[in-house]
């Protein structure tokens, strides 16, 4: 017996109205899903090691490994640049928290570039400056003074540029400084370096390549990503290359040239492992502590 037209068409409308719903409920279920994971994956999660070569220092060198949180405005750095100890810094979007914790004895004479005096084992230092941008580079060694000295050490600075300046980087204005101080002794920059820096395409903003220059076009600073990877839409170097460069010693002296550069720092740094993180949180306890 044949079907009527209005019976056909009502069974049809309730089938495209079922398959409808099943569309629109399939769609908002994925629209859901990606929001969900895209808020909670806003922060990367890296570990490399990252080999100084003191070539100024017949070329004495040593491997360290960082880990690194990163997002778009604030980030968190471990390293145990330090013999017997360890860092951990964060940059919240309006200051850097600094932590360190030495687990032995041990002598500054231990670490690379890093002549001094013997830290007791068990000492703990909490540190909050504040910070538009988070960069730990600054104008002058002078604690005195609001632009100085440094913030993280030589390691953590290293890991910043290559995987945490991305704010820093957003900023008009913005300076970038060698890693190694040494060049406070020995350049008069009393505005900074010409910057030429290249970045990643992305909400992020890695550099790629940097580029530091005196006012006569002397290279301080050179930065090389030779390999990158790509997590949520977000591009890091997977490889990288920093050579640093100073005047030159002159030979049987003390004394440096005031016209002739030398490399005096190199840094190679590989990611072991890359992934999606968690945002970092700053334990209470160092942030009653922490002092400026």
């Amino acid at each position: 017996m044949p079907i009527a037209r209005e019976g056909l068409c009502a069974r049809f409308g309730v089938v495209k109205s079922r398959a409808s719903q099943w569309v629109f409920r399939s769609w908002f279920l994925l629209a859901f899903v990606t929001s969900l994971t895209t808020a909670m994956a806003q922060f990367v999660e890296v570990t490399a090691d990252i080999e100084i070569i003191d070539w100024s220092n017949h070329a004495s060198h040593r491997s360290w490994t960082v880990r690194c949180l990163v997002g778009t405005n604030s980030w968190q750095i471990d390293d145990d640049f330090y013999l017997g100890g360890h860092n951990t810094y964060w940059f919240t979007g309006t200051n850097i928290v600094e932590h360190s914790v030495l687990a032995k004895d041990r002598s500054r004479d231990e670490d690379i570039v890093r002549p001094g005096t013997v830290l007791p084992s068990g000492e703990e230092h909490n540190r909050v400056i504040e910070s538009v941008d988070g960069n730990p580079g600054t104008l002058s060694y002078r604690p005195s003074r609001p632009t100085g000295p440094d913030r993280l050490e030589l390691l953590g600075r290293i890991a910043w540029l290559a995987f945490c300046s991305g704010p820093c980087l957003k900023r008009d204005g913005r300076h970038i400084f060698p890693p190694w101080e040494e060049w406070k002794e020995l350049i008069s920059a009393p505005t900074g370096f010409a910057d030429r820096t290249e970045v990643f395409e992305d909400t992020l903003g890695l550099p790629s390549e940097v580029n530091l220059d005196t006012t006569n076009k002397q290279p301080v600073l050179q930065y090389r990503v030779t390999s990158s990877t790509n997590v949520l839409d977000w591009w890091f170097p997977r490889e990288f290359y920093l050579a640093e460069y100073l005047p030159a010693r002159v030979p049987d002296t003390n004394g440096h040239s005031t016209n002739a550069w030398e490399l005096t720092l190199m840094a190679i740094g590989r990611v072991t492992a890359i992934g999606p993180g968690i945002e970092p949180r700053i334990p209470p306890a160092v942030l009653k502590t922490a002092h400026p």
